[in-house]
């Protein structure tokens, strides 16, 4: 019978030495048994489904009851949540009022497909994260930005505001961008995510 396993922490150890990995084992030993619900909007495809295919198993190893959900939504609503990321990064959109109730039927009719009885809910990117709009504040919820929203990128003003409204109802962000090779980002965003997770507890 053939032997399955996933990633674990002591996977990384060449890569980030004994000490980081007892490190975020420690963490990780005051979160065991809690539920995480990662919420981004594609499973395949760039660098942030990646990331949390990786940190989902590796979360799950380290004892977290870990899952991977994923916004729904037709061509349109993708068209609308590109432009709207590129205008947090610069870029220009004419988001019409048609543009916006298409946006906000589909964010909506997520909200309702997917029932949340978690521990804390972990957002990727701004796609999904109007989302916190639509449930009652029953846990944290952790906003992990992917994006570059560096002052020098000057985002769309309306956008942003959008944006700044939803993450003052999240109860802790992460932002900036990663580099380097994916095991060292991964267990970066591990780290910091655990370390958050752990702040929010405490």
């Amino acid at each position: 019978m053939a032997q399955y396993r996933t990633t674990e922490i002591e996977d990384y150890e060449a890569l980030v030495g004994a000490e980081v990995v007892q490190r975020i084992r420690d963490k990780a030993d005051k979160l065991k048994g809690l539920r995480v619900a990662n919420f981004n909007s594609t499973y395949y495809g760039g660098g942030v489904a990646e990331t949390i295919s990786s940190l989902t198993l590796l979360m799950n190893s380290l004892g977290l009851r870990t899952e991977w959900r994923v916004i729904q939504g037709t061509p349109d609503f993708f068209s609308i949540t590109k432009k709207m990321h590129n205008a947090l990064q610069g870029g220009e959109i004419d988001l019409s009022e048609i543009k916006k109730e298409i946006f906000e039927q589909v964010i909506y009719e997520n909200s309702v497909r997917n029932f949340l009885d978690h521990d804390f809910i972990i957002v990727h990117d701004p796609q999904p994260l109007p989302l916190i709009e639509h449930y009652e504040n029953k846990c944290p919820w952790l906003w992990r930005c992917h994006l570059d929203l560096s002052p020098a990128r000057q985002g769309n003003v309306e956008v942003s505001a959008a944006v700044d409204r939803q993450l003052r109802r999240c109860d802790s962000q992460l932002q900036g961008i990663r580099s380097g090779d994916e095991a060292a980002a991964t267990d970066d965003d591990a780290r910091d995510l655990i370390h958050s997770l752990s702040r929010i507890v405490t």
